[in-house]
C-alpha cells in the first residue's frame, strides 16, 4: 500500500523564446511518440497580476495577460507540458506506478536537449519535486496510528460549511522551511465527508475524513548552484521521501516499506 496519489515534477528557465521550443518539441517528439505518447499543441493566457503605486490614479492591482504556447506530451497516466518557460510532468499514481527514476528520465531527456542546443541561452530557476500523499480514515481518534503528533497537531478542523447533505468540513495547514540547499512547503489538508460501502447487498454510509500530505521540495537561485537538472532531481525527491516518512507513525511507515498487508477496516485509499 502506497499513499501517493500524484508526482509532480517542475523546471522554470528564462531566456528561450516560443521558435525555440518549437525546435526542442522537433528534436524530441519522435522519441516520445515510440514511448507512446501523443503530442499536442495549445494556447493558453498566462496571467501576470502585480501590485501597483498606492497613489497611481490607475489602482493598485494591475495584470498582465500574454498567451504563450504549449506542447503536452501525454501517455496514459502522464501528463508533460513544454512552454517558453517552464517543463512540467503530472503523473497520476496508480497500480502501475513505475518509481521516480523512471519519470525523471523523460523530463531529463527534453532538459537534456534544451541544454545542449541553448547552454548559453538558457537560464534555470528552479527545480522541484512535489508528492501528493493522501489516506482516508473512519475514526480520527485513531489518526496517531498512522501520522506522527507534530502532524496530527496540524489537522485540526478549524471551519464548517453547512451543506443539503450535512456538514462538511475542512482544515488545512502550511509550513515553509529553507534550507542552504533546498527549500520545503509542507501542507496538510483534512476534509470531512460522507463515503459508502456495501454491506449484505445494502448501500451504507459512513462519515470519513480524507488527509492529505503535500510535500513540495525545490530549489532556486536563492540557494546553492546544481550540478545538472537529472542529479538535482533526485536529490530534491529524496528529500522529499525523507519528509514523508518522517511524518508517518513507526509502525505503520514500517508496514508500508515492507509492503505487508495491512488488514485495518479504519482506512482505505493508497495503491495497494
Amino acid at each position: 500500500m502506497k499513499l501517493l496519489e500524484q508526482l509532480i515534477i517542475a523546471v522554470n528557465y528564462s531566456g528561450l523564446l516560443e521558435t525555440d521550443i518549437d525546435e526542442i518539441v522537433k528534436s524530441t517528439r519522435m522519441f516520445f511518440i515510440e514511448q507512446g505518447f501523443h503530442i499536442s499543441e495549445g494556447i493558453y493566457k498566462n496571467i501576470n497580476l502585480q501590485l501597483n503605486d498606492p497613489e497611481s490614479l490607475e489602482g493598485t492591482l494591475v495584470s498582465n495577460a500574454e498567451m504563450i504556447r504549449k506542447y503536452v506530451y501525454s501517455c496514459e497516466n502522464i501528463t508533460i507540458n513544454i512552454t517558453k518557460e517552464s517543463l512540467d510532468m503530472l503523473v497520476t499514481a496508480g497500480i502501475d506506478y513505475k518509481g521516480f527514476e523512471k519519470y525523471k528520465e523523460y523530463l531529463a531527456y527534453i532538459i537534456n536537449k534544451m541544454e545542449e542546443d541553448f547552454k548559453s541561452i538558457i537560464n534555470i530557476t528552479r527545480i522541484g519535486v512535489r508528492k501528493i500523499n493522501g489516506l482516508f480514515i473512519k475514526d480520527m481518534k485513531l489518526v496517531s496510528n498512522y501520522f506522527k503528533n507534530e502532524i496530527v497537531n496540524c489537522i485540526g478542523v478549524k471551519g464548517v460549511v453547512s451543506t443539503d447533505s450535512g456538514d462538511v468540513f475542512m482544515s488545512t495547514s502550511h509550513h515553509t522551511i529553507f534550507n542552504t540547499q533546498y527549500k520545503v512547503n509542507i501542507a496538510t489538508e483534512t476534509q470531512i465527508g460522507e463515503a459508502k460501502e456495501m454491506i449484505n447487498n445494502s448501500i451504507h454510509s459512513f462519515n470519513v475524513h480524507r488527509i492529505m500530505l503535500d510535500i513540495d521540495v525545490y530549489w532556486d537561485k536563492e540557494v546553492e548552484e546544481y550540478a545538472d537538472v537529472s542529479n538535482k532531481l533526485s536529490s530534491l525527491n529524496d528529500k522529499a521521501t525523507d519528509i514523508y516518512l518522517n511524518c508517518l507513525n513507526d509502525e505503520f511507515k514500517n508496514s508500508l516499506l515492507n509492503d505487508n498487508v495491512i488488514n485495518d477496516t479504519n482506512i482505505f485509499g493508497g495503491v495497494k
